[in-house]
């Protein structure tokens, strides 16, 4: 057994002390085998996902050395353009640092209270600027007692992640590109439903959905 051949288990038989202890170590080999599985997934997306901007930049600054008359207009297009490749690029290189982030020692994560309303309203007006054509709406399931019950602990950031990348997905997925946000408040739990209205999820790709860059 070695990381080229983890497929092969102990064999167990019986009940006794040797076949429990084989019982454990294939479970262990399990376990292994899912991290690096997982790892031998994160690099592959992750150099997929980079290399799409990388590609794109590369083959803009070859045009532009390829003919040096080029006008004003034209090289401030294909600036405008790599820019927004180069911000693509530093958000997934962020988003794996956001991933790094999650899997270390929780006691490292910045937390702090966020009132989750005013997240919300942010991420949409966020979108509103950068992508006009997403129309997301937001509806309070129960009325507010007091501006408390909006309040949860934890980390900005990461929370901010998690729900633009459930809207985007909620809104690019669908031919209307809309999604609304459902808010709800119970006892001391804040309930965040996004509703979308495009072709959903395979059966089959649910239990994958949290694996990283998984597609």
């Amino acid at each position: 057994i070695n990381p080229r051949v983890l497929k092969k288990r102990l064999t167990t038989t019986g009940t006794d002390e040797i076949s429990q202890l084989s019982g454990v170590i294939n479970m262990l080999l399990d376990q292994i085998a899912e991290v690096l599985e997982t790892e031998k997934s994160f690099i592959a997306n992750a150099s997929h996902e980079l290399r799409t901007p990388v590609t794109s930049i590369l083959g803009q600054i070859e045009v532009v050395l390829n003919k040096s008359n080029r006008s004003e207009n034209e090289l401030r297009e294909i600036l405008e353009s790599v820019q927004a490749d180069t911000q693509q690029m530093a958000n997934i290189i962020n988003g794996f640092l956001d991933l790094a982030q999650a899997n270390l020692d929780k006691s490292n994560i910045d937390m702090k209270q966020v009132a989750i309303d005013d997240l919300i309203f942010s991420i949409i007006d966020d979108f509103k600027l950068r992508k006009p054509s997403f129309s997301i709406s937001v509806e309070f399931l129960d009325s507010l007692e007091n501006d408390n019950q909006t309040i949860c602990h934890g980390n900005e950031r990461m929370l901010r992640l998690m729900l633009s990348n459930i809207i985007d997905n909620a809104c690019k997925y669908t031919n209307e590109k809309k999604a609304k946000v459902k808010i709800r408040f119970v006892t001391n739990e804040i309930q965040i439903n996004i509703i979308d209205y495009g072709i959903g999820i395979p059966k089959t790709d649910l239990e994958n959905i949290f694996k990283p860059l998984y597609r």
